[in-house]
């Protein structure tokens, strides 16, 4: 299968759209890769390394793939293109994940609650 190093794209959910599989190894950095989240929302089968899902509290081998060996990389790769319904399947569990743990409803309630709890210690205190 061909490999094609994109560099920089003009528009990243087309481009996000256009692949079954998103790949990121990265093997140095800090945060949340907001990419891959908004990727597994997309419903993408993802390939990462460990520190790639810094931050993401995805399950390696249900949600997303997680592998620091560049050797593995290239197995796992073999294997998902050779069983598409494999892909599928990730692409499945990622959205589930994704649409579960960064629901914009979801993370609005859980601050409202947390500036509703602060209100009430700064009623408490006055």
């Amino acid at each position: 299968f061909p490999v094609v190093f994109a560099g920089e794209v003009p528009d990243s959910t087309e481009f996000i759209d256009a692949n079954q599989i998103m790949v990121v190894p990265l093997h140095s950095g800090s945060g949340m890769r907001i990419k891959i989240v908004e990727a597994m929302a997309r419903g993408k089968c993802i390939i990462t390394t460990s520190v790639g899902v810094e931050g993401i509290d995805a399950q390696n081998k249900r949600d997303i793939i997680i592998e620091d060996d560049p050797l593995e990389w290239v197995k796992i790769l073999d294997i998902l293109l050779q069983n598409p319904s494999l892909i599928e399947n990730y692409s499945i569990n990622a959205y589930k994940f994704a649409s579960e743990n960064f629901n914009n409803d979801s993370i609005i309630s859980e601050l409202r609650e947390f500036y509703q709890q602060k209100l009430q210690v700064l009623d408490g205190i006055s």
